[in-house]
């Protein structure tokens, strides 16, 4: 309850979030102001509907007493999350956003005046730490909607560098370029808007960054793309990218891949070349809600790999942390020590609309969670009293000591 009033205040400051008297916000009626509610609005195209997500989780339906086979529920829906990935060419800046010029957060630049990059993030004075601080550095007023999907981007943006603090915007240089390998799970609605992860290549100047998308709604586009092999999508048959981009040279000329990965749910077993990921991150997990998050949380725990999450609400993320815990098979006093909840300060603007039963932030993207990181499994090892045989390798230490422990 006494995060409301900041929550609120937050989705005030944008002069199209109109509060209910409940206190969330109508998305609809926002991205109506604009022009861009429906089906065919670019990267705003949504199923529509209520649902939260595309597929149900088949712990929930359990628990409901209803039968989901396989695994999850199908949209009867036309149109589907990442139908525009059975185009052939990825949509410009102004036809994806289909916005007035001066609201948008271009990726390709020129010498417009709305349309000119933005300064390196280096030096930018404070850094890209919240809406704020976003729309400032990209030149915008906001009055622009873009906080309304450029949450997804930002908060892997934010599980990256603030949360699993795996690279940070000072970690490439022009003679030292950094690496990063990250996998996306659970991909639904971002799969309408893949251009706009490019924002990543934008704040972390000198990387090159290969972003790997997993997620059943993956394996519907790529049912369809079968037959038509011109498509974006059906360049995953040949492992290519579905999506290209490199920011320019005086924002450090970083670049991003972007892969669409057949596996529907990520497990150790079908990806080998886990242990070569930097970071696994998920948007809305609900990783109490379906089954297949088990085996990840495993691996992370197991194997090392930095794994973060947001969620849409506090009590379901400290619900999470319990769950995290018996895999850890630790304390809930400790977990809850090294694994703090926070606030995403790259939250969706708006709560979402629920039963007026629940007076409770509820935000896409609204909480961040790390399950594992190097700095917690290191600090976790330390403080269950494990020794450090030698300090010369953490990373093989890391590893050495996670075979002692007894995983769930």
């Amino acid at each position: 309850m006494a995060r409301i009033p900041m929550f609120r205040s937050i989705a005030e400051s944008f002069p199209w979030g109109r509060i209910e008297k409940d206190g969330s916000l109508n998305l609809e009626i926002a991205l109506g102001r604009f022009n861009v509610l429906g089906s065919a609005c670019g990267f705003w195209s949504t199923p529509g509907g209520t649902s939260l997500h595309q597929f149900d989780g088949d712990l929930d339906m359990e628990r409901l007493g209803g039968k989901v086979e396989p695994w999850f529920q199908e949209s009867t829906i036309d149109f589907f999350n990442g139908k525009g990935l059975l185009e052939s060419q990825i949509p410009g800046d102004e036809d994806g956003w289909k916005l007035p010029r001066d609201l948008i957060p271009y990726r390709n630049f020129s010498d417009r005046p709305y349309q000119r990059p933005p300064v390196i993030v280096t030096v930018f004075k404070g850094g890209v730490v919240d809406w704020d601080s976003w729309y400032k550095w990209r030149k915008l007023s906001k009055a622009s909607p873009a906080a309304l999907i450029m949450h997804f981007p930002l908060s892997v943006y934010q599980m990256l560098v603030h949360c699993l603090e795996v690279t940070s915007p000072t970690a490439g240089t022009e003679s030292a370029r950094k690496r990063l390998v990250v996998n996306l799970l659970g991909v639904e609605k971002e799969l309408n808007f893949i251009p706009l992860f490019s924002e990543l290549a934008l704040l972390l100047p000198y990387h090159d960054i290969v972003l790997v998308m997993f997620g059943p709604a993956i394996t519907q586009v790529l049912d369809k793309a079968h037959g038509n092999m011109s498509s974006l999508a059906a360049k995953t048959f040949t492992l290519r990218p579905v999506f290209e981009y490199c920011s320019p040279e005086e924002c450090g000329h970083s670049s991003i891949s972007i892969f669409l990965s057949d596996i529907p749910y990520w497990n150790k077993q079908d990806v080998p070349g886990f242990r070569t990921v930097d970071a696994i991150v998920v948007c809305n997990a609900g990783i109490l809600c379906y089954s297949q998050w088990n085996d990840v949380i495993l691996t992370s725990v197991k194997e090392g790999v930095p794994f973060a999450v947001t969620e849409y609400q506090e009590m379901n993320t400290e619900c999470q942390r319990e769950h995290v815990a018996q895999c850890y098979k630790d304390p809930l006093a400790l977990t809850c020590e090294l694994m703090p909840i926070e606030v995403n300060p790259f939250h969706r603007p708006g709560r979402n609309g629920n039963p007026s039963c629940f007076k409770t932030p509820n935000h896409s993207n609204g909480f961040t969670l790390v399950i594992n990181s190097n700095k917690l499994f290191l600090e976790w090892t330390r403080k269950m009293g494990y020794s450090q045989e030698t300090t010369d390798n953490l990373e093989a230490e890391m590893h050495s000591s996670m075979e002692k422990l007894e995983i769930k």
